[in-house]
């Protein structure tokens, strides 16, 4: 995609790491993601400083120098070879297709780069647009799991299928998303 950048959180400016925790504490957002509390600058400090001895990667996504979104990849496991992969659209994005930008380049990464068998992915099951879009990366459902009030969707993305057919179909989605 011309224009798009993933920048690590770890080469990330103060003024981007803002930026990144700013959309990533908003209400539309946050209500999405595993852990919906507001999360404070010295947190998200603490938090981008620990990353550099973690076995995971963190990218802020900008194209134009807006910032769509961010993705993530952590807990690699050895035994599965498989990784669990997210991401949030920033909120002015929601709905907005950039969705299917975000899950193309997670699933470039896991697959490609990394070179994992298995993309894990836990999707809140209220998030319509999340879901559709995950059925066009061709998520298969594991379970459900339920924590306090929130409903969980544990999914699945093979690499074969990925290179049988969803890159190429994914890819051509990407002329949609503005």
């Amino acid at each position: 995609e011309p224009g798009v950048v993933l920048k690590n959180y770890l080469e990330l400016t103060k003024v981007e790491n803002n930026l990144v925790l700013e959309q990533r504490n908003c209400k539309s957002v946050r209500k999405q993601m595993l852990n919906t509390n507001v999360i404070s600058v010295n947190e998200h400090i603490d938090f981008v400083k620990g990353l550099k001895t973690k076995n995971s990667g963190y990218w802020a996504v900008f194209r134009n120098n807006e910032i769509l979104g961010t993705i993530n990849l952590v807990n690699f496991n050895t035994a599965k070879n498989s990784i669990t992969g997210g991401n949030f659209a920033s909120q002015n994005l929601i709905g907005s297709g950039i969705g299917v930008l975000l899950n193309y380049y997670m699933h470039l990464i896991a697959f490609e780069k990394i070179d994992c068998d298995i993309l894990d992915a836990v999707v809140h099951k209220e998030n319509r647009n999340a879901i559709r879009i995950n059925k066009a990366f061709g998520a298969k459902q594991i379970n459900e799991r339920n924590t306090e009030l929130i409903q969980f969707i544990n999914l699945e993305f093979y690499k074969k299928n990925w290179l049988d057919g969803i890159k190429k179909t994914t890819n051509n989605l990407l002329k949609y998303v503005e």
